[in-house]
């Protein structure tokens, strides 16, 4: 687990560099550049913000569940019970 980090960031590189165009290409810079920071840094960012919003929006609101109708269940437990 030593150095594993997101992948391991130097395995990245060279898969990276496997598949782009060769060197001295202006769009291997730009997709380079972009890979390496969608991968290891943009996306974690992105998917701890939708969770951190989910508990947030778990916590703050209050379960609400249309269909319930609480007086049905009292009629319908009251007439179980008797």
């Amino acid at each position: 687990m030593s150095g594993d980090i997101y992948f391991n960031i130097f395995r990245f590189n060279e898969e990276l560099s496997n598949f782009l165009p060769p060197r001295n290409n202006i769009l291997r810079k730009i997709v380079y550049w972009y890979w390496w920071a969608t991968v290891p840094i943009i996306s974690p960012l992105l998917l701890l913000a939708v969770f951190i919003y989910y508990l947030y929006d778990a916590v703050s609101s209050p379960n609400q569940y249309s269909a319930w109708q609480p007086d049905l269940v009292s009629q319908f437990v009251a007439q179980k019970l008797s």
